[in-house]
């Protein structure tokens, strides 16, 4: 019974999203699993005045909301270039799975999202400077705890006919923040993040991923959700630089690193290891 409706911003909502509302005291979350679209939906569904959106909640309860009383969980959509984020999708290749998370680090979907390797050909090319500071912006700001990666892979000819089965290797990280009593996470509710291309970088086409993984679910095997962009970049400049350490994707990561699997809320961790290779900073 999906339908089209959107949420409070316009976002379509289509079963499989993850939409919050916020209520006192906090938020309430989880996937949708149905849209109730009409009378005879909401007597299927035991709800009343539709349309609602169905779905269970962090603790378990079935819950239905409007529609426009909801938010659709963050997609990076957009390049920030010279300061200001692009057109959604101008640069940044299109997935196929709306907002849905990528679950399985064996995945080809792990470089670019679902659908992510099958766009580059509808996608731009943006031209930017090595040492220049370039992001990415989201639709919506980030709602769950977890941390951000940043990698360049350098394509063997054009951004846009590149698989990424190629060397990756990280330019930022955004981690956590631990003291005794708490585990807190810079890149909760920010709705853009940017940082530089190293000067070093040597000039060619590149795809430049993100990736925020959310860690609400991370307790359990496959429970870690990677929200995943990747956009073309054409790198100019003068840069000799080696960038390393490099991984391949798949095969950077194991669903067993201490930061994939990884229970966030008790005990509280000391510690945080955010997957990945060392930053490189040219």
């Amino acid at each position: 019974m999906s339908g089209k409706v959107e949420d409070k911003t316009g976002t379509p909502i289509e079963e499989g999203d993850t939409v919050f509302t916020k209520i006192r005291g906090g938020k309430r979350e989880g996937v949708a699993d149905k849209i109730a679209l009409n009378e005879e939906d909401a007597k299927r569904e035991q709800v009343k005045n539709p349309p609602k959106v169905l779905f269970k909640d962090q603790h378990g309860h079935d819950v239905a909301h409007n529609p426009e009383t909801l938010e659709v969980v963050n997609r990076w959509t957009s390049l920030i270039v010279d300061g200001a984020a692009t057109a959604p999708y101008e640069y940044v290749r299109q997935n196929t799975n709306a907002n849905s998370p990528i679950t399985s680090v064996t995945s080809n979907d792990i470089r670019c999202n679902a659908g992510g390797l099958d766009s580059g050909a509808t996608t731009s090319t943006a031209d930017v400077v090595a040492g220049a500071t370039v992001g990415f912006a989201l639709d919506q700001a980030i709602f769950h705890p977890g941390p951000i990666n940043v990698y360049l892979s350098k394509a063997p000819s054009t951004a846009a006919s590149y698989d990424g089965s190629g060397d990756w290797f990280k330019i930022s990280e955004l981690g956590a923040t631990i003291s005794t009593s708490a585990i807190t996470w810079p890149a909760s509710n920010i709705a853009e993040y940017t940082f530089e291309i190293p000067s070093s970088t040597p000039p060619g086409e590149y795809l430049l991923r993100i990736e925020h993984i959310a860690l609400h679910s991370a307790s359990t095997a496959d429970g870690a959700q990677f929200y995943i962009s990747c956009a073309q970049l054409k790198i100019s400049g003068s840069g000799e630089g080696s960038a390393g350490p490099t991984i391949k994707l798949p095969g950077g990561y194991s669903a067993t690193d201490p930061g994939i699997l990884i229970g966030i809320y008790w005990p509280i961790p000391t510690s945080y290891t955010i997957p990945g290779p060392e930053v490189w900073s040219g």
